[in-house]
């Protein structure tokens, strides 16, 4: 039998454990093909729809969130498209369920307040 551990969030160090979940998530789900293409989690797209954050200023915000080895790649097929739009650099995933966390049901059942 495999056992599966997840992460738990607490209250007083809330903000910094999202700052880390965020990191890994982009570290686990973006993918950079031969400085041509960067491959973004779908996720994202909808976010920045719904922000209405530009494909120019995702990218930077990605940029921003990964690890210098990632950063670097990003980087390089930014810099070799750079007459071209960022838009037509990046390219969705489909959704993937392969990476998330899941709160406890005693979490979701009682407020944390109470």
């Amino acid at each position: 039998m495999t056992t599966i551990s997840f992460p738990v969030y607490t209250a007083s160090n809330i903000q910094e454990e999202l700052e880390i979940a965020k990191r890994e998530f982009l570290q686990a789900n973006i993918v950079v093909k031969k400085s041509k293409k960067v491959f973004l989690p779908r996720v994202l797209e909808r976010f920045a729809k719904e922000a209405s954050i530009a494909s120019d200023d995702l990218l930077k915000w990605v940029l921003e969130n990964v690890d210098k080895k990632l950063h670097d790649s990003i980087r390089k097929c930014i810099d070799r498209k750079s007459s071209r739009k960022s838009s037509k650099i990046a390219e969705w995933l489909p959704y993937s369920s392969r990476f998330r966390y899941v709160l406890s049901k005693d979490l979701a059942e009682k407020p944390w307040w109470e």
